[in-house]
Parts: C-alpha cells; sequence; structure tokens
C-alpha cells in the first residue's frame, strides 16, 4: 500500500507501520464482514478551527487547521440498496444500515 497516496507528508518509519497495521485491519475487517476486499478507500484528516467556531455557517471567516488525527472507511459495491457502515474499534461499536429508495 502506497501512504503517500492518502498522506501529503513523508511518514516516519513508526508512523508507517501504524498506518500499514491500521490499513490491513480495515481490510481484513471489511473482507470478514462483507465477503470482498474494499475497492477504495478514503480518508478525511480531523481538523481544528484557530480562529472562530461555527461562524462560517453565516459567512465570516475561519482560520481551519488539519490535525493528525483522521478517519479512514473502506468502500465496496453490494448488491442490494443498502447502505452498510460499521467501525473497527470495539470501543465505537456501531452497525448501521440505511435504505435509499429511487426517486
Amino acid at each position: 500500500m502506497n501512504f503517500n497516496t492518502f498522506y501529503s507528508f513523508e511518514l516516519s518509519l513508526l508512523n508507517s507501520i501504524y498506518s500499514f497495521r491500521r490499513y490491513q485491519k480495515i481490510k481484513e475487517t471489511f473482507k470478514r464482514k462483507y465477503g470482498c476486499d474494499p475497492e477504495f478507500y478514503a480518508r478525511a484528516p480531523g481538523r481544528v478551527n484557530i480562529i472562530g467556531e461555527h461562524i462560517d455557517y453565516c459567512g465570516y471567516g475561519v482560520l481551519p487547521m488539519a490535525v493528525e488525527q483522521d478517519i479512514v472507511i473502506a468502500v465496496g459495491k453490494n448488491e442490494s440498496k443498502m447502505l452498510k457502515l460499521c467501525n473497527t474499534y470495539n470501543s465505537f461499536h456501531t452497525k448501521r444500515s440505511l435504505l435509499f429508495m429511487a426517486r
């Protein structure tokens, strides 16, 4: 797995090992739950506002900054109209299924 796809900076060896294990756990959990490998991964970095909090909704400026914490998801298709979500961390264990209806 090429982590430069997800991270724009050079990772230290320790971060590389952690990231590899993390993505490996996500991949293994996905395969165990859904019976196939993910088609792709998506990553969203965490964010804090240095100046301004919730005022951007009113058109005012904020000064956001990305932080190291992030969310990574693995994605794959299924044959149903259900969106199935689950968490790999047992302390935040949740399962959700959402039905999408045709318009």
